[in-house]
């Protein structure tokens, strides 16, 4: 079709009808006549000159290596990084120094191998709710990342790890990243704070599948310690609802009522977060005592006083509600205090047991 077209074109102007005249008749641009003669003389074109072809260069100096396509590819399928988007994937193989690689790159290599618009994590048949059995202090710990925001706008990462009987916060640590090396750093601390880093019985580790919990190293890590790795169920936060809450409440009751400009002032703050809610705050899961309670097993001893100071003050406002006044109520209530029942709550409560 090009050739006679050309032919057509060539035989008007030797009719003496101009190239452009000519064009316009048979609503061919000009310049398109041109790029098909390529210089030639319409004479000289033939049929294998005037053939398509593709516009793309036939080579790519920077296109990405076979080894960077299979990295990315692996990547993709791997259910440590199923949740996250090509975006967020690309900056994380960069990060973790394993493809250096733009977002259009994942997106293009992901779609060529049908891993976009779709759940990339394989999903095992009937998988189960985790059961997280804990009866006692330091069996079972749960933990997750959260992240807070600075005044510059720079995020900082948190990492808070709770004990699942007594709900204590055993360990909480500020970082820039949230990479492996963080889940390790936390741990270690938590596990040194409680004595039980040369403790033949360590807790179990209870977790999202997020990509620094999964992380080789941090497997490697729990396994060397002698520490049982465990996760929740893909897209089901739920199973890790105690270790979320605990983020909520630090944020909502403590982290959102101030403003950071570095990282140190959020770990202060996270200090003093974490001493509050061991040694002050009430839990309302564990009977209203102090998770720092809970956790020395001394809860018995608060519901009992609890229970004392109750049954007193329902024998007074009965003597009282039926006409005999006890002289001296408000001094006899004092003693009542003097006698331990609730000097013994005192230091239980103020943590200091």
């Amino acid at each position: 079709m090009k050739k006679e077209i050309i032919d057509a074109v060539s035989a008007a102007g030797n009719a003496g009808i101009t190239i452009g005249r000519a064009c316009r008749i048979i609503m061919l641009p000009r310049d398109r006549y041109y790029a098909w003669l390529e210089g030639r003389c319409p004479d000289e074109a033939t049929e294998a000159d005037l053939e398509d072809r593709s516009s793309a260069p036939g080579c790519t100096p920077h296109k990405i290596t076979p080894d960077e396509r299979r990295a990315i590819v692996d990547m993709a399928k791997d259910d440590a990084y199923a949740d996250l988007s090509h975006r967020k994937l690309a900056f994380s193989a960069l990060d973790e120094g394993k493809v250096a690689a733009s977002p259009s790159t994942f997106y293009r290599e992901m779609k060529a191998e049908g891993l976009v618009g779709k759940s990339r994590r394989s999903r095992p048949k009937n998988l189960k709710k985790p059961e997280i059995e804990a009866d006692r202090p330091n069996e079972a710990w749960q933990y997750d990342v959260t992240y807070l925001r600075l005044l510059a706008g720079i995020f900082v990462y948190i990492v808070f790890i709770l004990d699942r009987y007594s709900r204590k916060i055993v360990g909480a640590r500020a970082s820039h990243t949230r990479r492996s090396e963080d889940i390790i750093a936390t741990w270690e601390a938590a596990l040194g704070s409680e004595g039980l880093l040369e403790s033949d019985d360590k807790p179990l580790a209870f977790s999202d599948r997020g990509p620094e919990m999964k992380a080789k190293s941090t497997r490697e890590y729990f396994r060397d310690t002698g520490i049982a790795q465990d996760h929740s169920r893909p897209h089901t936060p739920n199973d890790n609802a105690h270790a979320e809450a605990v983020i909520a409440t630090a944020k909502c009751e403590y982290l959102y009522l101030g403003d950071f400009e570095n990282i140190y002032e959020v770990q202060d703050a996270v200090e003093d977060l974490v001493d509050h809610y061991n040694n002050v705050r009430l839990h309302q899961a564990i009977g209203y005592v102090t998770p720092q309670v809970k956790h020395m097993g001394l809860e018995e001893v608060v519901f009992e006083a609890r229970r004392r100071s109750l049954a007193r003050a329902r024998e007074e406002r009965i003597e009282y509600n039926n006409g005999i006044q006890v002289t001296g109520f408000d001094k006899e209530w004092g003693a009542s205090q003097e006698d331990g029942t609730l000097t013994l709550m005192e230091p239980i409560l103020s943590g200091r047991l």
